[in-house]
């Protein structure tokens, strides 16, 4: 190394060093006192809660006494997922209206959060398939097409005719 770079490198380095030793150390935040925190309340009783449909169990229907199988499909105003499945499940309520009820269920609308709760809805868009007895045998989370609503419709045989 000639000298010239030697004297520019030892420069550098010292500048470099001079930089880091000029800077104030950083100070810790205060932690937060213990009277500032917010108490949770516990309750003197809890009452046990609602125990919700699970699959295998019978089911409160939209639609009383219809006696056919059922898709309820749970939406939100404001969930894109659920506007684009929109029009695919209006044309399977239209193809299939004699065999399966298919309901759009909005939980934005009153009364109609119960009902979501009441089958574990925790993500919209969320559908549930409900057979003719009113037992959950399905449920998808998430956008579906309508070739995978159909699918499923048939592979629980919601889309098989009546025998008379």
């Amino acid at each position: 190394m000639n000298p010239i770079s030697r004297i520019i490198a030892t420069t550098i380095l010292a500048f470099s060093l001079l930089s880091c030793a000029q800077q104030p150390p950083k100070e810790k935040a205060a932690p937060t006192p213990m009277a500032m925190q917010v108490p949770v309340p516990v309750p003197d009783t809890v009452s046990e809660p609602e125990k919700p449909v699970d699959s295998g169990s019978p089911a409160p229907s939209p639609t009383a006494g219809s006696g056919k199988p059922m898709l309820l499909d749970f939406t939100r105003d404001h969930c894109m997922p659920c506007v684009i499945m929109a029009p695919w499940v209006a044309e399977l309520r239209k193809q299939h209206v004699e065999l399966v009820d298919i309901n759009e269920i909005n939980i934005d609308r009153p009364g109609n959060k119960e009902l979501g709760l009441y089958f574990k809805v925790a993500k919209i868009p969320t559908q549930v398939y409900v057979d003719a007895g009113g037992v959950v045998v399905s449920r998808h989370v998430g956008l579906a097409t309508k070739a995978k609503m159909e699918t499923t419709l048939k592979k629980h045989g919601f889309l098989d005719k009546k025998k008379d």
